[in-house]
C-alpha cells in the first residue's frame, strides 16, 4: 500500500541515498518497513536501511509498503507523517545521526559495517537506532563552551571506535551485545568527564610533560640521557604507570565468560572502554595443557593525547601490544622502556610494541 507518505528530513550530504536522489533528480522512493517498535521504524529502501524516529501519532506494522520523500528542512513540512534520522545502513558502510550543540562541521558517524547476515543486519539496524537516539538526547544535556574543533573530532572518534567494537558483538555473539541506551549513556559520560577534567593531565604530571617539551628540541643524544636523569628521580611508589598496569592485571586475570566481555569502567578518574575475547588453544610446549590466548581492547579519551586505542595480546606470558594514539605520540613513546621494565618485574614479556 502506498498511501502512507514519509517525510525525511537530511542535512545536506548526510545520507547515502540523498547523493543518489539528488543526482538524479529524485524525490521520492519506494520502501517497506521493516521494523516498528517503540517509536523507531527501520525502512528499507533498494539496498540501505533507514534508521528513524517516528515523530507523528501513525503507527506502522511491519512488511507495510511506504513512500519515502526526501525534504529540506528549510521548506515547510506539508508530509502527514514526519520521520527524525537516526542513521542508515548499507552492505558496506553505516551513518549515524551525531549532533553536538552549537557545533555543526560534524553530523554522522561513519562506520565500516561488518558482514552481516541479514537477521544481523536488522537487529544491528535497531540497536543503532536506539543508540543514536539516546547518544543525541544526553549530548544535549552537555555544555560544549569554550571546546577546539579539535576535541569535537576526538569525540566522534572515539564514538566511532566503540561502536565499531560493539558491532563486532553482533557478529561474533548476540548475546554479548551491550544495551543501546546504556552504551549511549556511557560515551557521554566519558566525554562530561574530559569536559569537567579538561585543565587537569590525565597521564603525565606537569613537571613531565615540561620535561617531554624540552626533550623534543634536544639532540637525541641528549633526550636519552636527560630522560635517564629525570626518571631516577621519580617516585615509582606512587607513579600513575604503575598504578594503571596493576588495574590492567588485574582486568586481565578476571574470572571471564564464554561470552566477550564488553565494559565501562574507571581508572584514576579516567572512563574506560574495555573488551575482552579469550580464546584457548594447544601449547605447543606442552599438549596435555591448554593455552589462553587472550586479547584486549581498551579505548579511552583524554585530554592530552586524545583518543587512544591499546590492543594487547598475551599468550601466556608473552605480551604483544599496539597503541594507537590521537595526538602527541612522541611524548607518549618516552614512557614504552619504562612499561616494557616494568612488565618484566611481573614476569611478562614483552615481544612487540607498536605505535599505530
Amino acid at each position: 500500500m502506498y498511501d502512507n507518505l514519509l517525510s525525511l528530513i537530511l542535512s545536506q550530504n548526510n545520507s547515502f541515498l540523498y547523493d543518489y536522489a539528488k543526482k538524479n533528480n529524485i524525490n521520492r522512493f519506494v520502501g517497506t518497513v521493516l521494523y516498528s517498535k517503540n517509536n523507531l521504524v527501520v525502512v528499507g529502501v533498494r539496498n540501505f536501511l533507514f534508521l528513524l524516529e517516528n515523530q507523528s501519532t501513525q503507527n506502522f506494522q511491519t512488511g507495510v509498503r511506504v513512500n519515502l520523500t526526501f525534504q529540506d528542512k528549510t521548506h515547510n513540512m506539508d508530509a502527514p507523517i514526519k520521520m527524525k534520522y537516526l542513521g542508515e545502513a548499507s552492505k558496506d558502510s553505516i551513518k549515524l545521526s551525531l549532533k553536538f550543540p552549537n557545533f555543526k562541521n560534524i553530523d554522522a558517524v561513519n562506520l565500516k559495517s561488518p558482514n552481516f547476515t541479514e537477521t544481523q543486519n536488522i537487529k544491528a539496524s535497531v540497536w543503532l537506532a536506539e543508540f543514536s537516539r539516546t547518544l543525541n538526547e544526553q549530548l544535549k544535556k552537555l555544555k560544549f563552551d569554550n571546546l577546539e574543533p579539535h576535541e569535537f573530532t576526538s569525540f566522534k572518534k572515539l564514538t566511532e571506535k566503540i561502536v565499531n567494537s560493539l558491532l563486532k558483538s553482533f557478529k561474533d555473539n548476540l548475546n554479548s551485545v551491550l544495551s543501546p541506551s546504556h552504551s549511549a549513556v556511557k560515551i557521554v559520560d566519558m566525554i562530561r568527564a574530559y569536559i569537567s577534567k579538561k585543565d587537569n593531565l590525565d597521564f603525565f604530571s606537569k613537571n613531565e610533560i615540561r620535561l617531554m617539551k624540552e626533550l623534543l628540541t634536544l639532540q637525541e643524544e641528549d633526550k636519552n640521557s636527560l630522560l635517564n636523569k629525570y626518571e631516577s628521580k621519580t617516585s615509582i611508589k606512587h607513579n600513575i604507570v604503575d598504578k594503571t598496569l596493576n588495574s590492567y592485571l588485574t582486568i586481565k586475570n578476571l574470572s571471564l565468560e564464554i561470552k566477550t566481555p564488553l565494559m565501562f569502567f574507571s581508572i584514576f578518574g579516567m572512563p574506560i572502554f574495555l573488551a575482552i575475547d579469550r580464546e584457548y588453544q594447544n601449547n605447543s610446549k606442552n599438549y596435555q595443557q591448554e593455552a589462553m590466548n587472550q586479547k584486549l581492547n581498551l579505548i579511552l579519551l583524554t585530554n592530552n593525547f586524545g583518543v587512544i586505542d591499546a590492543n594487547i595480546q598475551s599468550f601466556e606470558k608473552e605480551i604483544y601490544i599496539s597503541f594507537e594514539l590521537e595526538n602527541n605520540s612522541a611524548y607518549f613513546k618516552l614512557k614504552t622502556q619504562y612499561l616494557i621494565e616494568k612488565l618484566e618485574e611481573k614476569d611478562y614479556l614483552v615481544k612487540r610494541i607498536d605505535f599505530v
